[in-house]
């Protein structure tokens, strides 16, 4: 299997070389495509979980520092909740990348680093949670107090930092290894919320949508124990359809959704 690897990486790399040459690159930057082919090989194969293409990877010394699509091998393993991969791509500059991005109407760089890209989203708490939790032990096991402390407490484009994210979703083994490793429960988001806060707030967004039956109920009776903290987040959950204006209607919708589901199941 191996050698079927090895030639199909070797075909591939006299192929984009002669296509390269007929462009008119230049060695140096024909050599640069090649990295950064190589590199997304390493990408896609960290994003699958394939360990053996990794480790064929990694011997051929493939950089596992380039980004694709802004994205490092490293971020997408952790984001993917592949534990031996990210054991395996784990060096001291690779703890230090980000993925960057443009956040929208502002034209200003968001990041969101290694702590935000561990805490699974609510939607993949059932596949991934449990894989997540191992990848945080290790991930705060490796990084010096000094890489803790900064990226801890650093926010993304919403000002959440990884503790206001962890809080939000319900996550308190999260919280608690978050705080002990050195995050700051007083630091605010974009709002001036601190993490307590931000929950505070929507759970007061839920206040608003109670009728008879309390919404908070409801996501326990059908095992969404986590309060929702955007329409898109509600509408993965559920598959909601329509775009409702803002947050408070877009919970009035899932009260409504998650009645029928209650009903449906049957659930008491």
């Amino acid at each position: 299997m191996n050698k079927k690897n090895n030639m199909s990486i070797a075909i591939f790399a006299l192929l984009s070389t002669q296509m390269l040459s007929c462009w008119g690159m230049t060695p140096e930057q024909e050599a640069a495509n090649f990295r950064a082919k190589e590199a997304e090989l390493l990408y896609v194969a960290a994003k699958n979980g394939n360990v053996r293409e990794v480790d064929n990877l990694l011997d051929k010394k493939v950089d596992r520092n380039i980004p694709h699509n802004n994205v490092t091998p490293l971020l997408i393993a952790l984001i993917s909740g592949h534990e031996k991969i990210v054991e395996k791509l784990w060096d001291d500059k690779s703890v230090e990348h980000k993925i960057g991005h443009t956040m929208a109407g502002s034209g200003k760089k968001a990041f969101n680093n290694i702590f935000h890209c561990v805490i699974p989203m609510p939607k993949d708490f059932v596949k991934k949670l449990d894989s997540e939790r191992q990848i945080l032990t290790f991930v705060l096991a490796h990084c010096s107090q000094d890489q803790k402390i900064a990226l801890l407490n650093e926010g993304d484009e919403n000002g959440w930092t990884p503790l206001h994210i962890a809080a939000l979703y319900g996550l308190e083994d999260f919280v608690s290894k978050f705080l002990a490793a050195g995050a700051n429960p007083q630091s605010i988001d974009n709002k001036g919320r601190t993490p307590l806060a931000l929950v505070h707030d929507v759970e007061g967004v839920l206040n608003k949508t109670k009728t008879n039956t309390d919404l908070s109920t409801l996501l326990t009776k059908v095992k969404l124990n986590t309060i929702p903290a955007t329409y898109n987040e509600i509408k993965a959950r559920l598959s909601i359809t329509g775009k409702p204006a803002d947050l408070v209607s877009a919970l009035t919708l899932l009260r409504s959704k998650l009645l029928s589901l209650v009903d449906a199941l049957k659930i008491k």
